[in-house]
C-alpha cells in the first residue's frame, strides 16, 4: 500500500522513482519503515505475481497505473472536440472499470495517510499525557475518536492546563486518569475553575 502512495506521487505516473531518481530496495526500506530483508522478500513475491514490472534501469512501476494515465490523457484531450455523439459511441467500458479502479486506490492511499497522522498524533498526545497506563487501550480509544487537528489541537490544550491542576499534582499524581478514560470520556471537554489558592484546577 505504501508502495501505491509512492507510485501516485511519482514522476512519470506510476512509478517507483524520487524525481529523476529510482527508488532501489534500501531507499524503499528506509521510506515504509519496514527491514530490507522483508521488503526484498515482499518484492519477490509481487514480481513472481507480476503485480509490478520493472524497466532496465531497474525503476518499479505499475502497468495499471501506467495505462491508466494514457487513458485519462486521452480523455482530456478527447474531451476538448465535444460531446461528440460518434466518440461516445467509442467508450471502452474495461478503460472506465480501470479507471475506477485507479481512483478507488486513490482513496485507499488518502485513508492510509489519515492512519498514519492520527498515530503520530496519538504518538505526541501519550508522550504528553503524564500517566503512562493502558496505552493499547488509549490507542483504540484515540483511533475511535479520530481527532482533527483542530481538536487534536483543542486535546492537548486542555491536557497541558489539566497538567498544572491541583488535582492532577495530588499524592504524587494519585488523581490523574489512565489516558483510555481521559479520552473515552472526553476530558479535554471539562471547564476549569478557580481555586481558593488562585491557579487554575480542573473539576474531578
Amino acid at each position: 500500500m505504501d508502495m501505491i502512495c509512492l507510485m501516485h506521487q511519482g514522476k512519470p505516473y506510476g512509478h517507483l522513482k524520487v524525481g529523476s531518481k529510482v527508488i532501489d530496495d534500501m531507499t524503499l526500506s528506509r521510506m515504509v519503515g519496514c527491514p530490507l530483508d522483508k521488503v526484498q522478500e515482499m518484492l519477490e513475491e509481487l514480481e513472481k505475481s507480476e503485480v509490478f514490472s520493472r524497466k532496465n534501469d531497474g525503476t518499479i512501476y505499475s502497468r495499471r497505473m501506467v495505462k491508466d494515465d494514457e487513458i485519462r490523457r486521452k480523455r482530456s484531450k478527447a474531451g476538448k472536440l465535444g460531446g461528440n455523439p460518434l466518440l461516445k459511441q467509442k467508450v471502452n467500458h474495461d478503460d472506465i472499470q480501470m479507471v475506477a479502479d485507479e481512483d478507488e486506490d486513490s482513496s485507499i492511499c488518502i485513508k492510509e495517510k489519515n492512519k498514519a497522522t492520527l498515530k503520530n498524533r496519538f504518538e505526541s498526545f501519550y508522550t504528553e499525557y503524564p500517566r503512562k497506563k493502558a496505552r493499547q487501550k488509549a490507542s483504540q480509544a484515540f483511533m475511535k475518536i479520530a481527532p482533527g487537528e483542530k481538536l487534536f489541537e483543542v486535546m492537548l490544550r486542555a491536557l497541558r492546563r489539566q497538567k498544572k491542576s491541583i488535582e492532577w499534582n495530588k499524592e504524587n499524581g494519585a488523581f490523574i486518569p489512565h489516558p483510555p478514560s481521559w479520552l473515552n470520556g472526553a476530558r479535554w471537554e471539562d471547564e476549569p475553575e478557580v481555586t481558593q489558592e488562585g491557579t487554575w484546577g480542573q473539576r474531578p
